[in-house]
């Protein structure tokens, strides 16, 4: 096997989110958890690539359920495959499921998912080549045999 193929990544997140809002005396504190993402991949093509992660989430302050704080509360265990549809856009779908501990009513979801990423900075780089390309050269389809002007032109130097 070529294991210059697989990869591990790492994501923390710090997230703070508010429910209820308006339907409690409590609702406008925020619930604060701390979410560790690890992931391991391996791309054996250059246009596709499998991975499989796990996201563990640490309750830091949840004001409506104090026993939670301070405690890890959701375990995420994913599997998917990714598809570079060009340098710009990939597709994906994965299989998550979803644990909850250390807490009174757990839950347990089995989630399906379709993603599409875009990489706003490659779509605009390679828009911008391609009107730069576009400006930069003028190319006759036709040339006439006739004439003393080169097949390819500079727009500086056209006066059209």
């Amino acid at each position: 096997h070529d294991f210059s193929k697989a990869y591990l990544s790492y994501r923390h997140r710090l997230q703070a989110e508010v429910r209820d809002l308006n339907r409690s005396k409590l609702g406008n504190k925020a619930e604060i958890f701390s979410r560790n993402k690890f992931e391991i991949g391996y791309k054996p093509h250059k246009k596709y690539s499998v991975y499989v992660a796990t996201e563990l989430r640490y309750q830091i302050i949840d004001i409506k359920n104090v026993q939670d704080d301070e405690n890890w509360t959701r375990a995420r265990f994913i599997t998917g495959i990714d598809y570079q549809l060009n340098k710009a856009v990939s597709l994906g779908i994965n299989f998550l499921h979803q644990r909850e501990f250390a807490t009174k009513t757990p839950q347990y979801l089995y989630i399906t998912g379709l993603e599409c990423n875009v990489n706003l900075n490659k779509l605009l780089a390679k828009t911008e080549k391609k009107s730069k390309k576009k400006k930069e050269t003028k190319v006759s389809k036709f040339p006439n045999k006739k004439s003393t002007k080169p097949l390819i032109q500079h727009n500086e130097a056209t006066s059209e």
